[in-house]
């Protein structure tokens, strides 16, 4: 089953390429549907998972999957907070 963060992707690559396990900002703001300035704030405030290998951040398709899962869906919901935070 493919990710829905790396099915968001074009890369422009054989569609027979495995999927990334890391991605680089572009790349994850564009599957996350954010301008990279946000992505970098939130980066920043601590609230998306990232690596950091060398003086590269790099984002899991996985971890983010999973941040998405715990964001508040509805009425009240405020982007960023996590269930576990309210």
């Amino acid at each position: 089953m493919r990710s829905l963060i790396t099915s968001n992707l074009t890369l422009g690559e054989p569609r027979h390429s495995l999927p990334p396990l890391l991605l680089d900002a572009h790349e994850a703001a564009r599957a996350l549907r954010l301008s990279e300035r946000t992505l970098w704030a939130r980066t920043k405030a601590g609230e998306i998972p990232h690596v950091r290998i060398g003086r590269r951040v790099l984002y899991s398709p996985a971890a983010l999957e999973r941040w998405l899962a715990g964001l508040r869906i509805g009425p009240g919901a405020t982007a960023g907070k996590s269930r576990e935070g309210s």
